[in-house]
């Protein structure tokens, strides 16, 4: 779980970004991001593994900080603060982390610091890449993405569908609601989840991330389940 959480700040911010493909004659609305240099967003995170009979848990704040734009890209600041971790019932605090990432408007990752050199930690960070089309979304939209394989980095390849569920109020926000289920199509023991997701309509911002994965990979030969929960701090 602690090798995995430095990725968790920047898996945020692909979520965040989006925008999709809609149906004619529905009610639709751009889900693109609309944000200024300066601007923060602030999440309390939950997540649980398991592999094996080893069982774990973490807390922690993610903060996305917007730090400008290049080139059509968004440029990124993500901190993970008050880490704590639970392994059986000793419990352990890790330290803050900083680290910078390159975003496009859609969501597609295109550069960030935290090392690559780890195959499973490729994968455990590609699997969760939330990508969608420009055009805006209505109820019942629906796209896909891929990942190609690489020898580069280690990656498998993997898709995602993803599904417009409706608009509705969570959180005190008008949000339009996302499903995305993921599966690797490569590689042994592939992995395959799903994302749900409520997208602000007024910034294009998650206000509550949830996430579900099995075969999730967590180290050589260390593969089991992965639960995380993200909520958006109101005004932070």
């Amino acid at each position: 779980m602690a090798a995995m959480s430095s990725l968790l700040p920047w898996l945020v911010a692909s979520i965040a970004l989006s925008g999709s493909g809609a149906t004619p004659n529905k009610e639709e609305h751009s889900l693109l991001p609309t944000l200024k240099v300066g601007d923060i967003f602030v999440y309390e995170m939950r997540a649980e593994s398991k592999a094996g009979e080893r069982a774990s848990g973490m807390n922690a704040i993610v903060e996305m900080h917007v730090d400008g734009f290049e080139d059509g890209l968004i440029r990124f600041k993500n901190y993970q603060k008050n880490t704590k971790t639970k392994v059986g019932v000793k419990e352990s605090s890790l330290p803050d982390s900083v680290y910078g990432s390159k975003l496009k408007p859609t969501g597609e990752i295109v550069w960030m610091e935290v090392p690559a050199s780890s195959p499973e930690r490729t994968r455990f960070g590609r699997l969760m890449l939330f990508q969608v089309p420009t055009e805006k979304v209505a109820v019942g939209s629906k796209w896909t993405w891929a990942t190609e394989p690489s020898a580069a980095n280690g990656q498998v390849g993997a898709e995602s569908r993803a599904e417009c569920l409706g608009f509705e109020e969570h959180g005190g926000t008008r949000c339009a609601k996302v499903r995305v289920a993921v599966r690797e199509t490569s590689g042994e023991k592939p992995a395959s989840g799903t994302i749900e997701t409520w997208v602000s309509l007024k910034d294009g911002l998650g206000t509550e991330i949830r996430m579900a994965f099995e075969n999730t990979p967590f180290a050589p030969g260390v593969a089991g389940s992965f639960r995380a929960t993200y909520i958006r701090v109101p005004g932070a």
